[in-house]
């Protein structure tokens, strides 16, 4: 996996960077896991991210109405959960819980499709 960059207004910006990864959940099915070590900036240590392919479902949002996977991944204070619909090739929702944090729920409200 590639390193990834982060612009947060509460956060800031840095930059993360996968230094292990034990098991695969692409192509996208049930049951399948993966266990990251992520490394941020500035950190000795990496954290852990465990990633498990949940179940297919449907999902209605503001966008419509999609077949979706549950993609969910646990971190030590945080569950973060992707309802991935392939038909459009993007997340139609986004859960990010988080222990002693707030909340956040962001859903797919649009589709706007490129001309060909």
């Amino acid at each position: 996996l590639p390193p990834a960059e982060y612009h947060q207004e509460s956060y800031g910006s840095g930059h993360a960077e996968v230094v292990q990864a034990d098991g695969d959940i692409f192509p996208l099915e049930t049951g399948k896991w993966i266990n990251l070590q992520i490394r941020d900036d500035g950190d000795e240590e990496a954290r852990t991210r465990f990633c498990r392919v949940g179940d297919w479902s449907e999902l209605e949002v503001a966008a419509g109405r999609f077949e979706v996977v549950e993609v969910s991944c646990q971190e030590l204070n945080r569950t973060k959960v992707w309802y991935y619909a392939p038909a459009i090739g993007t997340f139609v929702r986004y859960l990010n819980t988080h222990r002693y944090e707030r909340s956040v729920t962001q859903d797919l409200v649009a589709i706007h499709r490129a001309g060909q």
